[in-house]
């Protein structure tokens, strides 16, 4: 079976430390888009964010996979292909119970990020 899809993750993995992504990245999936390759940008982010970073890659209207695959929304159109998330108050039972338990959580709503601190702080 032949490789027919390339996705590619944005933090750790295309993103530098400064958040930029090199020339020969982006050349490499210019090459592998212009070869027939699809490429999907899937990233934990959130869509506003994920789209600043795919729209530099310049692929076109491709799947842009964010919310760690919750939501998928077309890159240039935003047409959504799919958007899950939880109940309000299923949420709410998770964010109550992280918080008796002392957990750090991070949450997102309509392209908010919520958190009781930032992270990597005490």
């Amino acid at each position: 079976m032949a490789v027919r899809l390339i996705a590619i993750d944005l933090d750790g993995t295309l993103l530098h430390d400064d958040m930029t992504i090199s020339d020969y990245s982006r050349q490499v999936i210019k090459k592998a888009q212009s070869r027939g390759y699809e490429i999907v940008v899937a990233t934990g982010r959130m869509w506003d964010s994920a789209k600043a970073k795919a729209d530099t890659l310049q692929l076109g209207n491709v799947p842009l996979i964010c919310y760690t695959g919750a939501w998928i929304m077309m890159s240039e159109t935003g047409e959504p292909v799919r958007q899950e998330g939880l109940s309000p108050d299923l949420a709410s039972a998770i964010l109550l119970e992280s918080k008796k338990r002392g957990w750090n959580v991070t949450s997102f709503m309509d392209d908010v990020i919520y958190m009781d601190k930032p992270n990597g702080t005490e």
